[in-house]
């Protein structure tokens, strides 16, 4: 949501997991103060990360993390 304190670094952080092209990820931003977006289940704080319609993280995760939870690395 844009106001919100993580907002510029949630944005930024779905850049760089859309880059790493993971396939059959779809990466998504939804505005949730938007009044037409449909807000999943999962969500219930901005940012909240989903994959495959569960809660990944509460805020901003670590990027490498993340890149690891998409399948980016297999260390």
């Amino acid at each position: 949501m844009p106001g919100c304190p993580g907002w510029r670094r949630a944005l930024t952080l779905a850049t760089m997991a859309r880059l790493a092209a993971v396939p059959g990820v779809e990466v998504v931003v939804q505005n949730m103060s938007a009044p037409e977006t449909r807000v999943p289940e999962a969500v219930v704080a901005s940012p909240t990360w989903v994959l495959d319609g569960r809660r990944i993280a509460l805020g901003n995760p670590d990027p490498e993390w993340l890149l690891k939870r998409l399948g980016v690395h297999d260390d």
